[in-house]
């Protein structure tokens, strides 16, 4: 026997004409809820699941109710079993009698979310159906009756045994496909999220969790995956539940479209507008369906209206990686459509329309999947640009040179490569009066104008391709252009260096900013193409230093007349070296605290024993790493080495140790610094809470803006500042009140002689006190005796470092230092005073 359903899967052959006789009627709303009080006028006939749905019969409290009159014959010439499907899992009652032969109603059924469980929840919840067996021309008379507050809507799916198995594994193959792929989904960004600590994969996670939920309500599969009570509670609370989907919805489209707060009012109308989706939805818990449908109706409206504006206003810019967003929205529209036409009886029920939002959702899926993918590649290029260009002028920065030197280090016409430099040689003075717009103007005019003088006479090569901005030049450090050309003529290059140094002002804006731009060049040729790229970028820079030196307005870098026996020539290659090869060494100098003796704290210091050498003074290599280049590598070299340390120490001592790292103000106005120190904490398990970062002011900072945006957000994670040899150089109590330090460094300069100078002496009580007022911690530096170490103590001083303490040594002498005194009882500078 072959049943017939207006449901039916393509593989359900319909021949149940021939064996099946179904007659279907209605009743209208609310008529009432006794079986005894039903006759047949109160019914109209139609076509199966024709009833239509009507919600001015809402009755507050009630909602709606309805009767429905199924009679089924058989048709056939043998006996049958049919099975009647009641598809609305989110229904609150359903009752089903059966007639008996003496017309006595029989019940045969009760169900709906919001009965309690008494059957196996698949038959009570998730799929109701009642079945039996027919006879030969016998026939079934069934009173259905419905109670909702939900959709007025109960569809019928009338199938025979063979076929309603069939049908309900279709079901579940499809739920348990899209909870997997929900769940590999939700997984695979949670990954992403926790990779690169992007809120929009979270964002996307919890609206599709949302979607997951809101769709096992509606097709019954959420008593698959919840306690029925859980399921039931979701069911009655419906409204929030798609309101909360409405809020991701709209915050995963700000975040992935990357607006933030300097995109204006349009991004804080949608924070708002959250908040309020996130309101009603808390409102509508306590509200009556039928009250707050009409709502979320309206916001539903809104939220479409607001997502459109947002995604119109990046779509200019951004459709390469927001187009798969884009498309998604038009299965999503497609299903949302066809649910809202079905459950308002505006369309036919069957299997796809039943399940069309479902569809919609995976098909919404696959093109937000691909999207993020795009989104993602994006990111990665945005980050190799960043990392292969200047951050400010988005100029090619060495590491892109070095890499086209390897590239167009062998040509085919063997006319060999060079490189010429020009170095703003009164840079660092005209810099601080210009604003950081009318710097980047005049270093990118001047990237061009360098760029067309050279072309008169020499073939530039192209570093990158790009449709705009200038692919020729390289921005070594922030004050020495480059350009590489395709020629080793060095009487060519020389011309071309002449020309260029006759210019008496190189100033490309001097009607709108008059300021005297005083110019050096320098240039040298690639002589072995196997040779490393940064040796031609090294000669070059040489080259440059040498026409300062000599007071040359230009210098072609001749190795045959250059003297390898300079001191920081030499100096300079090799510390590079040393860096990658780990031949630094990090010492570790004591510091105690007055008041808490009990906690361990150590400043580390660089130290760098050359193989041929010997000991460099810190002084000179790391004046040398800031004119190289060198010194945010060298930074980031130590601050790793001291996470390593701190990690060792924890183990070993099982103490938290505060170290203290020396950086510099040029580190802070580094625009990839703060994500190359969380890089860096990402591989060590240390809390940031432990380190101290000392600073000392400047007067030649290159980027204020970085410089305060990196020191925040280093603040934000758990670093704390402090502020190197307070009361020289430019260190001042108002550099202090601008930044969130936390501790305060009085110089050796200060305390050293303090005891014997009462002039010093006030100096440092006035420090001291000082530094208490606006909350700061105050360490002395040079504590070289007991007396001193007492007056500081007297005075006020938090810390306090020096010889008497303990001098700089090397790590593991360091932890021996630790265990000696951690078990002598002696005071401080004591314990050490015996071993050093």
């Amino acid at each position: 026997m072959v049943g017939i359903s207006n449901s039916r899967l393509s593989s359900i052959k319909d021949n149940s004409s021939e064996l099946l006789k179904i007659t279907y009627a209605y009743s209208a709303g609310n008529i009432t809820d006794d079986i005894h009080l039903l006759s047949d006028r109160m019914f109209t006939e139609g076509e199966l699941n024709s009833a239509p749905s009507n919600s001015s019969d809402y009755v507050p409290g009630l909602g709606i109710s309805r009767w429905f009159r199924l009679t089924v014959t058989n048709s056939a010439a043998e006996p049958g079993r049919v099975s009647v499907l009641l598809d609305n899992p989110m229904a609150d009652r359903i009752e089903v009698f059966e007639m008996s032969e003496n017309g006595t109603p029989q019940q045969i059924l009760l169900t709906g979310d919001r009965q309690s469980p008494q059957l196996n929840p698949i038959t009570q919840f998730v799929l109701p159906s009642v079945d039996f067996t027919l006879a030969p021309a016998e026939s079934v008379e069934l009173y259905i009756y419905l109670q909702t507050e939900g959709a007025p809507i109960l569809p019928f799916v009338i199938l025979n045994e063979t076929d309603f198995h069939a049908y309900i594994d279709v079901l579940h193959l499809i739920w348990g496909a899209f909870i997997g792929i929900i769940l590999l989904m939700s997984a695979y960004n949670f990954v992403l999220f926790h990779g690169v600590r992007d809120r929009t994969y979270l964002l996307y996670i919890c609206y599709i969790t949302t979607m997951l939920l809101e769709l096992g309500v509606v097709h019954g599969y959420g008593y698959y995956l919840l306690p029925a009570a859980v399921q039931q509670w979701l069911s009655d609370n419906i409204i929030s539940i798609n309101t909360i989907a409405a809020y991701f919805t709209i915050h995963f489209a700000l975040y992935f479209l990357r607006y933030s707060s300097s995109d204006g009012p349009l991004f804080r109308r949608c924070i708002i507008f959250g908040y309020l989706l996130l309101a009603f939805a808390t409102v509508s818990l306590a509200l009556p369906e039928y009250i707050s449908v009409r709502g979320f109706s309206f916001l539903q409206i809104a939220t479409y209206v607001l997502v459109g504006f947002v995604v119109f206003r990046k779509l200019k810019d951004n459709f390469d990686w927001t187009k798969y967003y884009l498309y998604s929205w038009a299965p999503f529209f497609f299903g949302a459509a066809c649910g809202f036409l079905l459950f308002t009886g505006q369309i036919d029920y069957n299997f796809y329309t039943r399940h069309a939002l479902m569809f919609s959702v995976m098909f919404e899926m696959a093109f937000i999947s691909m999207a993020l993918a795009d989104r993602l590649g994006d990111i990665e290029e945005q980050r190799l640009h960043q990392a292969t260009h200047d951050y400010k002028l988005g100029l090619p920065n060495e590491s892109l040179l070095e890499k086209a030197i390897r590239r167009n280090a062998y040509h085919p016409a063997n006319t060999g490569l060079s490189l010429i430099a020009v170095e703003i040689s009164n840079y660092h003075e005209v810099s601080p009066y210009l604003s950081d717009k009318q710097l980047t103007q005049i270093m990118n005019q001047l990237g061009t104008n360098f760029a067309e003088q050279i072309s008169h006479s020499l073939t530039l090569v192209p570093l990158e391709k790009t449709q705009t901005g200038n692919p020729y030049a390289a921005l070594i450090r922030g004050d020495l252009l480059s350009y590489l050309v395709r020629s080793n003529d060095r009487v060519k290059l020389s011309q071309s260096l002449q020309r260029l140094s006759a210019i008496d002002n190189y100033n490309p804006a001097l009607s709108d900013i008059p300021y005297r731009l005083n110019c050096v060049f320098g240039a040298a040729v690639l002589t072995n193409p196997e040779s490393n790229p940064h040796e031609l970028i090294s000669d070059t820079k040489k080259a440059v230093r040498l026409a300062n030196k000599k007071s040359l307005p230009y210098l072609l870098f001749d190795p045959n007349k250059f003297d390898y026996g300079d001191r920081r020539v030499r100096l300079a290659q090799d510390l590079s070296i040393a860096i990658d090869e780990n031949q630094l060494e990090l010492y570790h100098q004591p510091q105690i605290y007055f008041n808490s003796p009990q906690l361990r704290a150590s400043e580390v210091l660089l130290r760098w024993n050359h193989p041929t050498m010997g000991s460099i003074s810190p002084v000179e290599f790391i004046t040398i790493a800031e004119e190289t280049g060198l010194v945010n590598k060298l930074t980031i070299w130590v601050i790793n080495q001291a996470f390593r340390h701190a990690e060792i120490l924890t183990e070993q001592l099982s103490e938290n140790l505060s170290i203290s790292i020396n950086i510099s103000a040029n580190d802070l106005s580094s625009g990839s610094f703060f994500n190359d120190l969380r890089d860096c904490l990402r591989l060590h398990r240390v809390s940031p809470g432990n380190f101290t970062l000392e600073v000392t002011e400047t007067a030649k900072l290159t980027d204020k803006h970085t410089f305060n945006y990196n020191m925040e957000k280093l603040r934000t994670l758990g670093f704390k500042f402090a502020i190197d040899d307070f009361g020289t150089g430019y260190s001042s109590l108002s550099y202090a009140s601008e930044h969130p330090f936390t501790e305060l460094k009085i110089d050796r300069a200060f305390v050293s002689k303090m005891i014997s100078s009462k002039k010093l002496s006030s100096i440092v009580s006035a420090t001291a006190r000082l530094a208490q007022e606006i909350g700061l911690t105050t360490t002395a530096e040079g504590v070289e005796n007991k007396e001193t170490l007492v007056v500081l103590k007297q005075l006020g001083c938090d810390k306090a470092q020096g010889y008497y303490i303990g001098r700089p040594m090397p790590f593991d002498e360091y932890i021996k230092w630790h265990f000696a005194s951690t078990n002598q009882d002696k005071g401080p500078g004591e314990s050490l005073n015996t071993q050093t």
